[in-house]
């Protein structure tokens, strides 16, 4: 939208404004829907209704009415009713335009001198520049959906608002701030039912200093008129219709002029330079709220929340300003609480404020940290995403804060440096006048860098990185803790997970301690521990042997690195006695065992006697039976054999036939067959009479074999425990054997022997050595060897080599 304003327009306005009203020139004032005038009288009061919300004041001079109904002129001085004192709108020149369905208003266009409100704390308010603006209304989701500072405006989006695009520059003064928009791209938003003021541009003396103003961007004539076009003609004619939409107000000519609401009129199609506009989208944007109706929702809380509070603010502001005193710089959106109290007293308000001094505010945006009372950490860290509150309590301001490391590096300039690898969080509270009573803390993956502290050791040192570190800042100093996978030097690897330390104080001494198990040269070092310090990096740890832990102490330097440790071996004469005395011990045992065996040996051997003693006359019974059993059955056998061989005689005679009348034949047939059979018949009985005594002898031969069965297992199982008990016997007498041997080998010693093994890492070698004396005499022949099993050796006068087990 823009400002029309065509001088014959003006002209004609005038004339109908100083011309008295008739019935037959126009529909009176009070006869329309959107206009409500208290009296007939030309001196009296209209109030006219824009929107919900949103209405004006004008005499009943200043209201033109079209003669042809569709809406009205307001011109003149004219006011913008509020809960309070009406908000003066002064030089207007405005068209109504009504729709014709219902009379209520469907644009506004016009402009009018820059309004401020001036009830309550905007009372002092002092405006030094008061530029013409064009003027509309819109709600509040058609102005934060334009481009510019407004569309960041703290607006409701179901909220109507009269808005202004000033031509010039506005500027106004409420000690100890000052405010002023950008020569012509400054944007006002006015909610008169708080009142509620938005301006798009700069802001000083709240809170900090601010973005400095550049008098050379003003383009307002010094007697605060609106610029003109190139052209010649002025600018203006801001209109939104009822829904929002922007619309063209056709002039006299039938050219149509067009201004929006984003932060200042736009060009010409003839070319009016849009450098202004440019500039205001990216100023800064400042908020009044008579009533503290500007909502505060913090966008961080993470850490601080007890003291992270939604509320709602008076003043609101985007800029960039210190959070003076205290050592936070922040950029964002400011909203201030004014009289958080309650008591009356702001800080437009010096004396009151003076004597009890209370203010709050919150910022949204991103923040610059410092911490005082740390002499090498004054540079401070940025973080993103951050939300700070501030609470002005008398004398003292305190400061809560949280946010997000969004930047390349977070503590770049540490002794020990700091920087992201990945998300990091950080919270604090800050005291102005109680420095001990701050603190920072941080969590997140960071890597730690060391290289600093080994510059200034002389030791070529690396960066650990932490996926879970720890950072806490207070008075006493900086910590970190976490776990890392990685170590710092090249020699020193770490055996898993192990975790690290780091300190820096304001002194300026810093520690890095990283503790687990290390492996060095191939070894492993357990619960061991580096030290980084300006003095040097040190090593210790345990080297665990099969018998003993070694404390190994020692430092890594700039051309190499050496560990030692050493410890005092058991007394090999004690241990000598002690073992002899257990395998003599040994030696009695498997003689025990050995003499148990012989004793079970022997008795099975009885056994087997005693059995074969008894199983002789079982045999003899089995034989003597199994004797008449065969004699018997040779009868039997013998008997058959004739009496078949008799019945196959008989068959044959039988079968043989005689003719009728040779009875000789005859005769000697049945002869012969008679005496076959009979031969027969005796052989059959026989056998007959032999079967039931071989039945009888065979239960004689059972009854005799079932004892000898009895007795051949009872032998088997004797010559099987023989046996086992003779094998149990040939091992017992090895073992027993093996013991006398393990006896025999130590030789006898007879004085006092102390041993002292020393194991050593240097340069990637691993190297022992053993020490001593025997009765007071230094001994320093031996040797160490470090396999599995391991042992130490020294070599004993008149003795020889005595060993110790590692």
């Amino acid at each position: 939208m823009q400002l029309v304003r065509k001088a014959t327009r003006l002209a004609a306005t005038a004339a109908l404004a100083a011309a008295p009203l008739t019935a037959g020139a126009a529909p009176a004032p009070e006869s329309l829907a959107a206009i409500d005038c208290d009296a007939i009288a030309a001196e009296s009061t209209c109030e006219v209704t824009i929107a919900p919300g949103l209405g004006l004041l004008a005499p009943r001079r200043a209201v033109v009415v079209h003669e042809d109904g569709s809406g009205f002129d307001l011109v003149g001085d004219l006011a913008i009713p509020t809960g309070g004192a009406p908000i003066a709108l002064m030089e207007s020149s405005l068209v109504v335009r009504l729709r014709p369905w219902d009379g209520a208003v469907e644009s506004l266009v016009g402009e009018v001198r820059m309004p401020m409100p001036n009830d309550g704390f905007l009372g002092p308010v002092e405006v030094t520049e008061r530029p013409l603006a064009s003027m509309g209304f819109a709600d509040g989701a058609t102005l934060l959906g334009l481009e510019g500072p407004v569309s960041e405006a703290p607006l409701a989006g179901d909220r109507r608002y009269f808005f202004f695009n000033a031509v010039a520059r506005f500027a106004a003064e409420l000690p100890p701030i000052s405010m002023q928009t950008p020569g012509g791209a400054g944007t006002v938003v006015l909610d008169p039912t708080d009142p509620f003021f938005y301006v798009a541009g700069e802001v000083q003396g709240f809170g900090g200093d601010g973005q400095e103003s550049d008098a050379a961007d003003a383009d307002a004539n010094a007697d605060g008129s609106a610029g003109s076009a190139p052209d010649g003609t002025a600018d203006g004619g801001a209109e939104v219709t009822a829904d929002g939409d922007a619309a063209a107000d056709a002039s006299s000519d039938g050219s149509a002029d067009a201004a929006s609401p984003d932060g200042g009129a736009s060009a010409t199609d003839d070319g009016a330079d849009e450098e202004d506009g440019d500039d205001a989208a990216g100023m800064a944007g400042f908020a009044f709220s008579l009533e503290g109706r500007i909502p505060f929702e913090p966008v961080q809380v993470n850490g601080v929340e007890d003291r992270m509070p939604t509320f709602d603010g008076h003043f609101f502001l985007r800029t960039s300003q210190p959070l003076t005193p205290l050592p936070i710089s922040a950029t964002g959106e400011f909203v201030y609480d004014l009289d958080p109290a309650e008591d009356g007293d702001t800080p437009f308000t010096p004396e009151a404020f003076a004597v009890s001094p209370d203010l709050a505010y919150g910022v949204n945006g991103a923040l610059d940290v410092a911490i005082p009372f740390l002499r090498f950490f004054e540079f401070g860290f940025p973080l993103g995403d951050a939300t700070a509150a501030i609470e002005v309590d008398g004398a003292d301001t305190s400061a809560a804060f949280s946010g997000l490391v969004t930047a390349d590096e977070f503590l770049p300039n540490l002794p020990i440096p700091v920087r992201p690898t990945g998300g990091i969080e950080v919270h604090g509270v800050l005291e102005a006048n109680d420095p001990a009573a701050g603190y920072i803390h941080a969590e997140g993956s960071m890597g730690i860098d060391a290289r600093v502290l080994g510059l200034i050791a002389g030791v070529p040192l690396g960066e650990l990185y932490s996926q879970d570190a720890v950072l806490d800042v207070t008075v006493a100093g900086l910590s970190i803790q976490g776990s890392t996978s990685a170590g710092i030097h090249p020699d020193v690897q770490l055996a898993g997970e192990a975790g690290f330390e780091a300190f820096v104080s304001p002194w300026g001494q810093s520690r890095l301690a990283i503790f687990g198990n290390f492996v060095i040269a191939g070894e492993v070092l357990e619960n061991a521990e580096m030290v980084v310090d300006f003095t040097g990096v040190r090593v210790n740890g345990r080297y665990l042997t099969s018998g003993y832990a070694f404390a190994m102490e020692g430092e890594l330097r700039a051309d190499g690195y050496l560990l030692q440790g050493s410890a005092e071996l058991a007394d090999p004469i004690e241990t000598n006695a002690q073992a002899s005395l257990a395998a003599l011990n040994d030696v009695l045992a498997h003689r025990e065992v050995v003499t148990a065996l012989e004793v079970s040996v022997d008795a099975s051997r009885f056994g087997v006697d005693t059995t074969l003693a008894a199983i002789a006359p079982l045999k003899n019974a089995v034989d003597a039976a199994q004797t008449e059993v065969n004699r018997i059955q040779s009868s039997i056998d013998y008997h058959s054999g004739r009496g078949s061989y008799y019945y196959g005689l008989y068959k044959k005679w039988k079968k043989k036939s005689c003719k009728w009348y040779d009875a000789a034949c005859k005769s000697k047939r049945a002869y012969y067959m008679s005496r076959y059979y009979g031969s027969y018949s005796y052989h059959v009985g026989v056998r007959s009479t032999l079967y039931a005594s071989r039945a009888v002898a065979n239960a004689s031969l059972a009854a005799a074999r079932a004892p000898l069965t009895a007795a051949e297992t009872n032998l088997s199982n004797a010559r099987s425990a023989l046996a086992l008990a003779e094998a149990e016997l040939a091992t017992g007498i090895a073992a027993l054997r093996e013991a006398e041997a393990v006896l025999a080998s130590y030789p006898p010693i007879d004085g006092s022997l102390r041993m002292i093994a020393t194991i050593g890492i240097e340069d990637g070698e691993v190297y022992a050595s053993v020490e001593g004396d025997w009765n007071g005499q230094p001994l320093t022949e031996g040797y160490v060897n470090l396999g599995d099993p391991g042992e130490a050796c020294l070599v004993v006068p008149q003795v020889g080599p005595v060993c110790s087990s590692l």
